[in-house]
């Protein structure tokens, strides 16, 4: 439940942010969820289309757009253009492998050094960066106003004050101000307040970007008969410094975190630019592709390695020589076996043990596994029984557990002196295959006596269980030792 809210939030958050309830749902299942979920998949994106809902509501830019950086250039891209956006994906995946390895040093050094001044770092980064801020042209404005002026395009009545400079000087100024804030936002993450990690990474690319950006349109301009320029013959100017911003933003943005598909959505739904979604994806791509070579994972799971969380790698591959008894050979595992049980000894059972569950296997001598019933589950299923059917069940009633494939999420209770069924809660088992018949028949015990309550085991689908499970009765298998255990 909690990593199905998690996922709706991070949608929602994404939504509000960017203006973007798609990208923000790609987002939630890209970098958040561990597994396709269609019921969070579900949640995320009704997240998503609220938050948008209450944001336009609200309209805190007083644009009355939900597109918050609306591009409308004159002209879409050429084919020239496009190993320059490669090239551009290659540098944004460098820029954001430098980021990575930049950041986490400083958290160590941040961690060993200045771990009892949190308060007075802060103050000091919010000091170097309000000053650096004020300091280097371009970068008084707040982020996002920055973002979207670098998105767009100089036009003869432009006000902006990017255009209003020389292209040399705004050159060198968008160089500096990305070299500040790169250096700034590697210094800011990880501190004990919030710093931004997203559109601090945009701001970065899209300065870079645009920066050269104006490089080819002065090259362009310079030269304009080269067969480079051949489609720009009748239209004069044909390089949107803008356009490359935004490329260039995206393939950054993917250098420090991977994001791929969820961010090509987003960098769409940010600007409203179908026509350059092409350049977008080719960014993302080779920048992703740069970084992977390098061997630098993303922020994110560096963040965790560095925090030292409890988390797989689903890209990794595991090599090990243990067995599940050798790693759980020091915790009490519990496995019991599918006859010869009484109230009162389950009862004792589930005191004595820590365990939250219990395999379940046909006898001491036939380790054929049946299922899986948790202590909860079997404790709840008693507790109705005897509440439902008080005249019959005592401390001395007989208990059976029986594989039942099901995809029902019950277990069945029947008391064989009045044939009457009554149902309790939850039960879980493992595969149909590991299921297979018990050689005692349903309604006599192993030692002749009436089984009055049976317990059945119902197969389910959860894959975590499914796998721990499967794994167990391998190594039972391999190793020969009757002893089979279920991790929680």
């Amino acid at each position: 439940i909690n990593a199905e809210y998690g996922a709706a939030g991070a949608a929602g958050g994404i939504a509000v942010a960017f203006g973007a309830p798609i990208g923000g749902v790609l987002f939630s299942l890209e970098e958040i969820s561990s597994f396709l979920n269609f019921k969070a998949l579900l949640q995320a994106l009704i997240a998503g289309i609220v938050s948008l809902l209450i944001v336009k509501r609200v309209d805190m830019f007083h644009t009355g757009r939900i597109v918050q950086f609306s591009i409308n250039y004159t002209h879409a891209w050429h084919w020239f253009e496009l190993p320059l956006f490669a090239l551009i994906g290659v540098i944004g995946g460098l820029v954001g492998c430098l980021f990575n390895v930049c950041n986490i040093q400083w958290i160590r050094v941040r961690k060993a050094n200045f771990g009892q001044w949190k308060v007075t770092e802060v103050c000091l980064l919010g000091i170097v960066s309000g000053t650096l801020n004020y300091m280097v042209p371009y970068c008084k404005s707040s982020m996002l106003e920055l973002l979207g002026d670098l998105f767009q395009d100089c036009t003869a009545g432009s006000t902006l004050d990017i255009c209003q400079d020389r292209a040399l000087d705004t050159t060198l100024f968008l160089l500096l101000g990305g070299t500040v804030k790169l250096v700034l936002c590697i210094l800011t993450v990880g501190a004990a307040v919030p710093a931004g990690l997203l559109v601090p990474s945009l701001c970065v690319g899209a300065m870079y970007g645009r920066a050269l950006g104006l490089v080819m349109d002065a090259v362009q301009k310079t030269y304009p008969d080269s067969f480079m320029f051949t489609e720009c013959f009748e239209q004069g100017s044909c390089v949107i410094p803008g356009a490359y911003a935004i490329v260039a933003s995206a393939a950054t943005l993917t250098g420090v975190t991977r994001m791929t598909i969820s961010l090509a959505v987003i960098m769409f739904e940010l600007t409203g630019g179908l026509e350059y979604l092409v350049p977008v994806i080719i960014a993302i791509l080779c920048s992703k592709a740069t970084a992977d070579a390098f061997g630098i994972e993303s922020i994110f799971e560096l963040g965790i390695e560095e925090n030292n969380f409890p988390y797989l790698d689903p890209k990794k591959e595991f090599f090990h020589e243990a067995y599940a008894f050798d790693i759980n050979e020091r915790r009490a595992f519990k496995v019991i076996h599918s006859t010869g049980w009484s109230f009162r000894d389950l009862n004792d059972l589930l005191e004595r043990s820590t365990c939250s569950g219990f395999p379940v296997v046909v006898s001491p001598t036939d380790q054929t596994l049946l299922g899986y019933i948790s202590a909860k589950e079997l404790k709840g299923a008693m507790m109705e029984t005897a509440v439902t059917k008080p005249h019959n069940v005592d401390a001395n009633t007989r208990v059976r557990f029986c594989a039942n494939i099901d995809d029902s999420d019950i277990v069945v209770a029947h008391d064989k002196r009045t044939s009457t069924p009554t149902t309790s809660s939850g039960a879980s088992a493992v595969s149909p295959a590991a299921a297979s018949a018990s050689s005692t028949p349903l309604g006599a015990d192993n030692d002749g006596s009436p089984a009055v309550l049976e317990l059945s085991l119902i197969h389910i689908s959860e894959p975590t269980r499914l796998l721990s499970i499967s794994y167990a009765v391998f190594c039972l298998k391999k190793k020969k030792i009757y002893v089979i255990v279920q991790y929680v």
